[in-house]
């Protein structure tokens, strides 16, 4: 993965990310209050570019605070087990 460094610096810069901090581990991107780190390590896995590259174009699932609050529909409320009633 020689260029995925090379197409994610690319897609930073097209989608208007601009570079906030150079880091020891990590570097910062900015965009209209949003943060970024990209790792600055040599290896790059492809699963960790693909999902990067869909934080960099805006397609990515975040978390809200609400979203992590509220149960999932397979969690509801715990049930007697004991068959009391």
């Amino acid at each position: 993965m020689g260029g995925a460094k090379a197409d994610l610096k690319k897609a930073l810069k097209t989608y208007g990310w601009a570079l906030e901090r150079h880091g020891t581990r990590h570097d910062l991107y900015r965009k209209a209050g949003e943060l970024l780190s990209i790792p600055t390590g040599t290896k790059m896995y492809s699963r960790a570019v693909m999902n990067i590259m869909q934080q960099i174009k805006g397609k990515s699932k975040r978390f809200s605070l609400r979203v992590q609050n509220e149960l999932p529909c397979s969690q509801e409320q715990p049930t007697d087990l004991q068959g009391h009633e």
